[in-house]
């Protein structure tokens, strides 16, 4: 699958955000130093559009069924301390 891009430049994905592309190099002391070979890593940012991210923030949690979730600890139950095997 190939990501469209612009010369580097961010792409935007709509009401889901943008992604930019970004990259980490070792540091050289002049610019015919730099080669591909000095960039260490590429990756994309991801970052969600301000729809988005007020979206997230406005949905409700609710806890449903708490005693048939494993490994949960009543908040009515005696602690009990753990035990060394």
């Amino acid at each position: 699958m190939q990501i469209p891009h612009d010369k580097g430049n961010p792409v935007s994905l709509g009401k889901l955000g943008t992604l930019t592309p970004v990259f980490s190099a070792k540091a050289v002391d002049t610019l015919e130093e730099a080669t591909e070979k000095t960039i260490t890593r590429k990756y994309l940012r991801y970052t969600p559009s301000m729809e988005l991210r007020d979206g997230v923030k406005n949905i409700s949690v609710e806890l449903d069924k708490t005693d048939q979730i494993k490994g949960l600890q009543s908040s009515t139950s005696t602690p009990v301390a753990p035990t060394n095997p």
